[in-house]
C-alpha cells in the first residue's frame, strides 16, 4: 500500500517567517509558558497632566441653572425681541412657540415637523440664527405634543452681568 504524497522521511517543520521561539535578554529560550488564565489585577493607567474639562452642560442641569436665575429687567426683554426678530428672518422652519430670558439663558420653545425642526436647528446654528449672538446652545430632547414635534432650547450668553 501507498499513501498518497508520504514519503518514509518525516518533514522537517520549518516556523513560519517570524515566529521563532521567545528568548530573554540572555538570549536562552523563555521558559514562561502561558497557563490561559485571565489577569484581573487592575491596569495602571496614566494619570492626565493637564486637569481635566469641565464636564459639558446638560439639558437638565441648564434648566436648573435657568430656573435659579433672576430676570434682568433690562437685558431680558431686549434679547427676547432680538431672538424672535432672527427667528422671523434667519430661521426658515418651525414656529418659535416662547422665549424666556433670565441673567445670562434664554428658553426657546419651538414646535414643528420633524423636518422644520431639523432645519429650524440648523438654521439657529447659522449667523442669520443665533451663531455670534449666544454663547452656545443647548438642546433639550424633542416631545410630541398634539401632533407636532416640541423643542426647548437654551441659549447661553457670555456676559460680564457685575453686581447685581
Amino acid at each position: 500500500m501507498f499513501a498518497c504524497g508520504s514519503k518514509s522521511e518525516p518533514k522537517a517543520k520549518v516556523a513560519p517567517e517570524g515566529s521563532a521561539a521567545l528568548t530573554t535578554p540572555s538570549g536562552s529560550a523563555s521558559s514562561t509558558a502561558r497557563d490561559g488564565k485571565i489577569d484581573l489585577a487592575p491596569a495602571v493607567r496614566p494619570t492626565p497632566t493637564e486637569p481635566l474639562p469641565p464636564p459639558s452642560p446638560t439639558p437638565d442641569t441648564t434648566a436648573v441653572a435657568f430656573e435659579a436665575q433672576a430676570r434682568d429687567t433690562v437685558w431680558a426683554p431686549a434679547t427676547e425681541a432680538e431672538i424672535r426678530h432672527r427667528f422671523d428672518t434667519g430661521v426658515r422652519a418651525g414656529r418659535l412657540e416662547g422665549t424666556e430670558c433670565r441673567a445670562d439663558q434664554c428658553l426657546l420653545t419651538m414646535s414643528g415637523t420633524e423636518e422644520e425642526m431639523a432645519r429650524a436647528i440648523r438654521d439657529l446654528e447659522t449667523e442669520a440664527g443665533l451663531r455670534k449672538f449666544a454663547d452656545h446652545i443647548i438642546l433639550g430632547g424633542p416631545e410630541q405634543r398634539d401632533g407636532k414635534l416640541v423643542v426647548k432650547a437654551y441659549a447661553v450668553f457670555a456676559r460680564d452681568r457685575g453686581p447685581n
